[in-house]
């Protein structure tokens, strides 16, 4: 089984140099990684440059500066002359940042759309979701639950309601920022459920958050946490690991 991990972090000036990720990757068994460059960084040249050097290894999630005029051209050369797979946004400042959406949607890359369980869950966000057939996106970290809703998930269930978009993904991953409990953070356990049930395993991809993560449960226990879900069978298991992540990434 590929296994993928589908948001990870590096930098030289902030979290940790690549050769700490392929550390935990090489001892941990996993295959391949997407890197998601970290907010308030437009300058996505040394993911290139760890992408260059790992070839087929990576994919690249890129940042650009949605407060310049141009940031839908520089979208498009981080993606044709370096490789990237993707773009970071923030679904709250989606008016802001709307010309570089259609722009990922316009170059076929997937958007990590950000937020807080509010934005995402917003009449805005659903328009623009459905106003745009072409758009790809995953939506980061399960959409940000808030775990103490209570069934059937109000504000929650117009998150899941982003499953309609035929190009909609989403992500498991940093689940100690919104769980109220200790690892492995069992309150969060129904909407990775809910989430399993509107989008199935195919649209469905684990990440560890790295480098963040190590200050909390660590790396391994990230990947534990998802080889051992109770519920998933052994196929959706396969799809979440791995599988669904290189259909997604191309990788």
């Amino acid at each position: 089984m590929t296994i993928v991990d589908t948001h990870v972090h590096v930098g030289l000036k902030k979290y940790e140099p690549v050769e700490a990720l392929l550390d935990q990757m090489n001892r941990n068994r996993i295959d391949k990684a997407v890197l998601v460059q970290y907010m308030g960084n437009p300058d996505n040249t040394y993911m290139a440059e760890c992408m260059r050097a790992n070839p087929g290894r990576f994919a690249g999630v890129a940042i650009v500066d949605s407060t310049q005029s141009d940031a839908p051209e520089r979208l498009a050369y981080w993606v044709r002359e370096h490789g990237m797979g993707g773009v970071r946004l923030n679904v709250g400042l989606l008016e802001r940042e709307k010309p570089v959406w259609l722009k990922a949607a316009e170059l076929g890359i997937v958007v990590s759309a950000a937020g807080s369980l509010a934005a995402l869950a917003s009449d805005a966000f659903a328009k623009f979701v459905k106003d745009t057939s072409d758009l790809r996106f995953r939506i980061e970290h399960l959409g940000h639950p808030d775990v103490t809703e209570k069934p059937p998930y109000p504000v929650y269930s117009r998150v899941l309601k982003l499953a309609d978009h035929p190009h909609a993904s989403l992500k498991l991953s940093g689940m100690y920022s919104y769980s109220k409990t200790d690892y492995p953070y069992e309150d969060t356990y129904p909407f990775v459920r809910a989430g399993l049930k509107a989008f199935g395993p195919e649209r469905l991809t684990w990440a560890t958050d790295f480098p963040p993560v190590s200050a909390r449960e660590g790396y391994r226990n990230a990947l534990d946490l998802w080889r051992t879900f109770p519920g998933f069978s052994p196929e959706e298991r396969e799809w979440i690991m791995g599988k669904a992540a290189l259909k997604i990434w191309n990788l």
